[in-house]
């Protein structure tokens, strides 16, 4: 019995294995966030539309994913905002909400965020994040740090 559910959880790896699923512009993005944070460059690259591709290498995109070159702020994705997509044509826009913190809290054992947070300082900001709707499904038109 055992040796017919290892069968089967190894055939779904193997049907899935590669496989990023972006039905949706909220697919893409969360797709993309879920890779970033587990480093997976690979997976966000592909992610990307042609012309960043063309634009970009992989090599530069996989350095640019691990280190913004920011050494103030970390950000953190939180989530798309519902009901904020916005069709075009070929195009979506979306709004995402990320948290930017200091890289000293993590020094600070988070006692900078909270001191921030009593004196009404905000954690939690928007930013809107356009797609292009390529033959292969919603691609992210500029890489964006807050997808992290």
């Amino acid at each position: 019995m055992k040796s017919i559910y290892v069968i089967i959880i190894v055939s779904l790896l193997i049907l899935t294995t590669g496989c990023v699923s972006t039905n949706t512009p909220e697919e893409t993005v969360t797709s993309f966030a879920y890779s970033a944070s587990t480093g997976d460059s690979n997976t966000c690259y592909e992610l990307m539309s042609s012309e960043y591709k063309n634009n970009t290498t992989l090599d530069d995109f996989a350095t640019s994913i691990q280190d913004d070159g920011d050494s103030w702020y970390e950000y953190k994705f939180i989530s798309v905002i519902e009901g904020s997509k916005k069709l075009n044509k070929n195009s979506a826009f979306l709004e995402v909400e990320y948290e930017k913190e200091s890289i000293s809290d993590d020094k600070s054992f988070g006692l900078t965020k909270l001191l921030g947070k009593a004196l009404g300082q905000e954690y939690v900001f928007t930013k809107r994040i356009e797609l292009i709707n390529e033959s292969d499904g919603w691609k992210i038109k500029d890489f964006h740090v807050e997808l992290r």
